[in-house]
């Protein structure tokens, strides 16, 4: 807010005191709108750089910082269920320093060096939030190489959102030298097929973050590794089948991760049928030691979902909801024919969760 206020001063210092009301709603826009408004200050730095020369520096700043915290922000607190939203504070340094980051109150402070192309500093100071704030826990268990294939992938998903100049820096800068490793580029390509079919934020990183959860302070391991690899196998896997393929497994029982997918069919055997052979297989499910179940089906079971969730909790189902979402996913026929479609997801999950310490592993 201090540097807001500089900026004001700025401001009447070259347009004189006339424009005090609209400096005021500017204010009140920064106090609501904290991310738009840096944005709109940094296109006032960009005039105001004619004039100043400490201007040019406070543009960049502003600019990077607005679009980074609003744009990443905004994306992921849609597609991550209790994402724990926080801005980047870029503090600009000389050749002499090293680069790092740090968390300083309700801010992740990045030290970087300034390049004279604004894309390139965009997308290194998006790839250092992504690293540094997403999947915290479960980064602390897994491969690096599974790591690294995550963060590539949701910067990926954040910069296809942005102009085709920043897909393009990212992908020079980092896509195209990282995917070169046969394991990082395996990784992702199973991500596209898993986003594909919707399942990518809302079960896989769903599971990641249920994965860093349920494990405290245990080193790095094989288990977690081969487990992460299972769990990615298994919802690509899924992801590739076809329309009525029953053959695909729909639940998988690791170690850690316990899930299971349902899916509520079409309309007019939701007609035929009515709730009871859900019901079953919601209990089937929750005996064969799934803790979190996934239902998926058509927007227009909706209604008919929501209101199978209400009756099961009646029965005392052992279980509860933790998140409802729509989504579009690519569907495959058995023609092999594809079609978009809109879904719905309910998640839930168990009621007692059990945690893992090194003593019991």
């Amino acid at each position: 807010m201090s540097e807001f206020i500089n900026l004001l001063g700025s401001i009447k210092i070259v347009f004189g005191y006339g424009i005090s009301g609209v400096l005021s709603f500017l204010a009140i826009y920064w106090l609501f709108f904290p991310e738009k408004a840096q944005i709109a200050s940094s296109q006032l730095y960009k005039i105001l750089r004619k004039v100043f020369k400490s201007a040019e520096k406070k543009y960049i700043t502003y600019d990077i910082e607005g679009r980074v915290n609003d744009y990443v922000n905004n994306f992921l607190s849609r597609e991550i269920k209790d994402f724990s939203s926080i801005n980047i504070s870029l503090n600009w340094i000389n050749d002499q320093e090293t680069e790092d980051s740090f968390f300083q109150k309700d801010k992740l402070v990045i030290r970087m060096r300034m390049s004279d192309n604004q894309n390139q500093n965009f997308v290194n100071s998006t790839m250092i939030f992504i690293a540094q704030n997403i999947l915290t826990k479960a980064k602390k268990y897994i491969s690096d190489k599974q790591k690294e294939s995550i963060d590539l992938f949701i910067a990926k998903k954040l910069f296809e959102e942005e102009k085709g100049e920043i897909m393009h820096q990212f992908v020079s800068d980092y896509l195209s030298i990282k995917t070169d490793d046969e394991k990082i580029g395996t990784f992702f390509e199973k991500y596209h097929f898993i986003d594909r079919a919707g399942l990518f934020f809302p079960v896989f990183i769903q599971e990641m973050s249920f994965l860093g959860e349920k494990v405290f302070a245990h080193r790095k391991d094989e288990t977690i590794y081969k487990e992460v690899n299972g769990l990615v196998d298994f919802l690509d896997n899924y992801s590739l089948r076809r329309v009525g393929d029953n053959t695909i497994p729909t639940s998988f029982n690791g170690f850690y991760c316990k899930f299971g997918i349902m899916i509520v069919g079409l309309s007019s055997r939701v007609k035929n049928e009515g709730q009871e052979p859900y019901i079953n297989h919601l209990k089937h499910l929750k005996s064969s030691g799934v803790e979190t179940i996934y239902l998926i089906g058509d927007i227009k079971n909706k209604d008919f979902m929501n209101i199978l969730i209400e009756n099961l909790c009646v029965e005392g189902f052992d279980f509860s909801l933790y998140n409802n979402k729509e989504y579009t996913a690519t569907i495959t026929y058995q023609d092999e024919r594809k079609k978009k479609k809109d879904n719905y997801l309910i998640v839930l999950r168990k009621n007692e969760i059990e945690h893992y310490f090194p003593s019991k592993i």
